[in-house]
């Protein structure tokens, strides 16, 4: 069994070297954060008082298990097909976001073989509403997100109709909200001759 493993901070980036150990076993990181640096106080308080203390900071300590869940359930799926492509890597990314010029981060980042396809994933555990400072922050991740993927698409009008695969669609993203926008389509035709 691997207790520990190494993540690099980039994890989609190639040339990353920088990165962070881990505890792969949330038993032991439950242990380590409660139980380990509390022990005499919980010992000396009781079973009420430490379950009290316990539930105060459970929410935070949970995100990082259920981003996990979430990502072992992406992996899950890929491995079924159910996902739009196969991914070439799945993790999480976390670096500079060009449109906010500040740190940033994608709690599940799937990225396909050629580039050109991802699924941006963020998974948020609470037991209260999400503040509307989270849902800004969520709202300006947008701009990186839009920023790798892309403002741009070719496709292929064959007798009227789009050539499609059988998974294949073709979607227009709004990340930051329902708004107007203006959509330009450019048609090229090319003979075969």
């Amino acid at each position: 069994m691997q207790v520990i493993y190494f993540s690099l901070l980039k994890a989609l980036a190639a040339s990353s070297k920088k990165g962070i150990y881990l505890l792969t076993d949330f038993y032991y990181t439950f242990w380590y954060r409660y139980v380990f640096s509390r022990q005499t106080f919980y010992e000396l308080m009781g079973p009420e008082t430490a379950a009290k203390d316990v539930l105060q900071s459970i929410s935070e300590y949970m995100g990082p298990v259920f981003a996990q869940i979430c990502q072992q359930y992406l992996l899950r799926q890929a491995r079924r097909g159910n996902l739009p492509f196969v991914p070439r890597k799945i993790g999480k990314w976390w670096g500079t976001n060009p449109g906010i010029k500040a740190q940033d981060d994608v709690d599940i980042l799937a990225i396909s073989a050629t580039g050109t396809e991802g699924l941006f994933c963020e998974c948020k555990y609470r037991n209260r509403p999400m503040p509307m400072e989270e849902y800004e922050d969520l709202m300006t991740a947008a701009h990186l997100k839009a920023s790798l993927m892309g403002f741009s698409e070719y496709m292929i009008i064959h007798e009227g109709r789009l050539l499609l695969g059988t998974w294949q669609g073709l979607y227009f993203l709004e990340y930051d909200g329902a708004r107007t926008r203006t959509a330009y389509v450019k048609l090229m035709e090319e003979r075969m001759d």
